[in-house]
């Protein structure tokens, strides 16, 4: 069992990050799935937004420990 008491939010959290990344290596690598040109660019906007994201909510987390000291 993969999630269960034991396994911590932000695990599970970036599993669930990963596992479309896995599935679309799979199917390309495995499966011989086409990707194209487009494909990609809306893969890398995606995970550009991702990225985005992350940056802003640790930018926030720092921000929230200067307020409190």
């Amino acid at each position: 069992m993969l999630s269960g008491p034991t396994s911590k939010a932000a695990d599970v959290g970036f599993i669930s990050y990963l596992e479309p990344t896995l599935t679309l290596l799979l199917g390309i690598f495995l499966y011989g799935e086409q990707f194209a040109r487009a494909h990609a660019f809306c893969f890398a906007l995606i995970w550009l937004g991702l990225i985005l994201i992350a940056v802003e909510a640790v930018y926030a987390m720092c921000q929230g420990r200067r307020e409190a000291i």
